[in-house]
């Protein structure tokens, strides 16, 4: 991948450090998944960041007595999957494909060592997450 198709990553559009970028870079691997595939299921334990790269994805919050509830559709330049990564916890929502998408993935251990060296990237992801519990959409 390119560092330009990098910058088009929402949380990476603010970096302007070429060799973090070449960094990240180095990190990202790519996978697709066809339209109605759960990419992450609520629940489950969190171990990378996903950024779209393609496709419309849907963010669905499951409730065990009223059943699912459609809280976001994500396009290509956004991310999820960073709050299990910052808090530590189970994945909230599930995340479904709405049609084919072609996905980046950065593993947390990677995440961890570029957020210590960019403060700047963890209070955007933090802004993320503030916003995402805000409106419900965790």
């Amino acid at each position: 991948m390119s560092i330009a198709s990098l910058k088009q990553i929402s949380l990476f559009s603010i970096l302007d450090d070429q060799q973090l970028l070449i960094e990240i870079d180095s990190h990202i691997t790519t996978t697709n998944f066809m339209a109605g595939e759960v990419i992450i299921r609520q629940g489950e334990d969190g171990d990378c960041l996903y950024m779209i790269q393609q496709g419309r994805v849907e963010v669905i919050l499951e409730h065990p007595s009223t059943g699912t509830q459609r809280l976001a559709e994500l396009t290509q330049g956004d991310y999820f999957g960073e709050i299990a990564l910052l808090k530590v916890v189970k994945r909230t929502a599930t995340v479904r494909a709405l049609t084919d998408c072609h996905v980046l993935m950065l593993q947390r251990q990677h995440l961890q060592t570029v957020l210590e060296k960019c403060p700047a990237l963890r209070e955007q992801l933090e802004k993320t997450y503030t916003a995402r519990a805000a409106n419900h959409c965790l």
